[in-house]
């Protein structure tokens, strides 16, 4: 009897606890949602701009893809993370215990995925930023002709992130010099910056003296190091986040696991 009756507490306590921590977990969907949503209205046009990288043939496509994915990939995470906890909420009691089987697999799914793109974000910065093939790849298909066909866009975010041209010191003096061929090193230096190119003017780029004396105020900072820097900085933030997420699933499972035991054996 002293037995039962404690297994029967056990049972009791461990159900209440599952909806306790799935309501927390509901909250945490909710928050992750409501930052996908933010990220994806306030950086749109950056948004835009890298996920452009995604639709040509070049070095570093799946590295760059999961960040300009990312606030979707935020806003996925925070509906199915949302549900998820509801379900579990609901699970957890008597009535729904019929359920928990199914719902320990999707926890445990939901959790390798929180894992698994946690640790993404966390290497990809650190993986772009060492690799010196993408980064011409990118300067070279992606930036440059943005210059050329968008200049106020490229100012946009040079202004964002408080810097000038794509890598240190692009708009130097030594940039100022029309390159004698086309697509090489010299060519993306000389079309790097428009408010300092002399191909840019103010019929095309309104606000080409503007960005001249921001460019020379800032060129010693290359936009791919201050957005890499940035993403690089809250990276760890991400894999903390990410990690306690992940820890709350993992005791959702443990205990709904337990729940699970319990049914089978008709508790």
């Amino acid at each position: 009897m002293g037995k039962g009756s404690l297994f029967v507490v056990d049972t009791f306590l461990c159900s209440k606890a599952l909806a306790v921590l799935s309501i927390a977990t509901s909250l945490s969907g909710l928050v992750v949602f409501i930052l996908g949503i933010w990220i994806y209205v306030k950086e749109g046009r950056v948004r835009s701009f890298v996920v452009e990288a995604t639709s040509s043939n070049q070095v570093g496509v799946d590295l760059i893809e999961a960040l300009g994915k990312l606030p979707i990939g935020l806003i996925v995470i925070g509906v199915v993370v949302f549900f998820c906890g509801i379900i579990t909420c609901c699970t957890s009691q008597r009535k729904g215990r019929i359920f928990i089987p199914l719902n320990t697999i999707l926890l445990s799914a939901l959790f390798l995925g929180v894992l698994i793109i946690s640790i993404i974000l966390y290497v990809v910065p650190k993986l772009i930023r060492d690799n010196s093939t993408w980064q011409k790849s990118f300067e070279l298909n992606v930036w440059v002709p943005s210059v050329k066909q968008d200049p106020s866009y490229v100012y946009q975010v040079e202004q964002e992130f408080s810097c000038a041209g794509f890598n240190d010191g692009n708009c130097a003096t030594k940039c100022s010099t029309p390159p004698s061929t086309t697509y090489s090193s010299s060519y993306a230096c000389y079309f790097n910056c428009p408010g300092l190119s002399s191909e840019t003017n103010s019929t095309n780029f309104p606000e080409k003296q503007q960005a001249s004396s921001f460019e020379s105020a800032h060129e010693a900072t290359g936009c791919f190091q201050a957005v890499i820097q940035e993403l690089v900085s809250h990276s760890k933030d991400i894999i903390i986040g990410g990690g306690v997420v992940a820890g709350v699933l993992l005791c959702q499972i443990i205990l709904s696991f337990y729940l699970f035991c319990c049914s089978c054996c008709g508790v």
